[in-house]
């Protein structure tokens, strides 16, 4: 059986075998969600929900995406498609294919895998630890848009621990949650190619490099107040990981530094991109973009006011609408034409 890294495509290889072009969901689903991942969406929930597609009396479904050359849509009296299969937890004859069949076909042990070192939890504070929770439950929706649960680990922390921590913020889920050290679980999974993220990192991180890794470390520490050295200390938990530095153009300013965001860069850089820039200033919020852009446009300043010229130049690498230069602006004290964002769409912020 052929081994597919992405959920995606072992449906879209399943579903072409068995001939299937139009596909309903019939389960509660976050239609947006839907539209948006197609197949990759309904792909993760037959994983986590063990749900399985099954053949029924013809129904007419709305259509919400479409991809691989086959139409995912939901039942609805007023569709515009027929549809004589369906993903669902329960099948009245045999199903055509099921979640078990297409876990088979992805990865075992799950790799390319994004570690978590969860052995800090306890030094936070109560803001610091529900900024942490926040961001791990949000780094597993930005995991289920190309790969799925098992890829996400965090280790070092109790099960039961993890589980209690998460609790009201992700419901049902296959992550793998390990009491053990990080560098145990990951040599356990054979992840010979180990990249350790830290922002201290002698090197920085390049882009073969990140599309050949089996795994990536990164420490689950939100910082309110600096802790110096700490993130070094992931080097000793797998000593033959590589520490790398994710930078933009030389510099860490304005790179994601929330977990979820860094997870999104790996993803986006590797899957959608193939390019690491472009996956960073992708997944870069108005606060990054404004820190780099006050940055930018205080090495540009001349005698207080930045040139036309060099705005521009900025522009055709870092997006940023108007909105993003004139806070920049005010916050780097420097001045910039007027006109600077006449006959531009003020467009940008996520």
């Amino acid at each position: 059986m052929k081994v597919f890294e992405r959920p995606l495509h072992a449906l879209q290889s399943l579903l072409a075998e068995a001939g299937i072009e139009a596909l309903a969901v019939n389960y509660p689903v976050n239609r947006k969600r839907l539209a948006r991942l197609g197949l990759q969406a309904v792909a993760v929930d037959m994983l986590v929900y063990e749900y399985n597609v099954c053949r029924t009396m013809p129904v007419r479904c709305r259509i919400v995406s479409s991809s691989g050359g086959v139409r995912v849509g939901v039942p609805s009296r007023v569709g515009e498609a027929v549809c004589e299969y369906t993903v669902s937890s329960r099948c009245e004859g045999r199903p055509v294919a099921t979640w078990r069949t297409l876990q088979d076909m992805l990865p075992n042990p799950p790799l390319p895998a994004i570690a978590i070192d969860m052995s800090y939890v306890g030094i936070h504070a109560p803001e610091e630890l529900s900024s942490l929770r926040v961001q791990l439950a949000v780094s597993l929706n930005v995991m289920r848009e190309w790969l799925w649960d098992p890829h996400l680990v965090l280790a070092g922390y109790s099960p039961e621990g993890v589980e209690s921590m998460l609790e009201g913020l992700v419901g049902k889920h296959k992550m793998t949650i390990s009491g053990y050290p990080p560098g145990r679980v990951l040599w356990a999974m054979r992840a010979e190619k180990l990249i350790i993220l830290r922002p201290d990192a002698p090197y920085r991180l390049k882009l073969d490099e990140l599309l050949e890794a089996d795994a990536f470390l990164m420490g689950g520490i939100v910082d309110r107040i600096p802790r110096p050295g700490l993130s070094a200390r992931l080097d000793s938990k797998a000593p033959w990981g590589m520490p790398r530095r994710i930078e933009l153009r030389g510099s860490l300013v304005g790179v994601p530094h929330r977990l979820n965001r860094i997870v999104e860069i790996i993803l986006r850089a590797r899957y959608e991109f193939k390019d690491l820039e472009k996956a960073i200033i992708a997944s870069m919020t108005r606060r990054d973009r404004v820190m780099r852009l006050m940055v930018e446009l205080s090495k540009s300043a001349i005698g207080g006011r930045v040139p036309l010229e060099s705005i521009e130049e900025l522009r055709e690498w870092l997006p940023f609408d108007c909105t993003d230069l004139r806070i920049a602006a005010s916050k780097a004290k420097v001045e910039v034409p007027q006109d600077v964002c006449d006959n531009s769409e003020d467009s940008g912020g996520r």
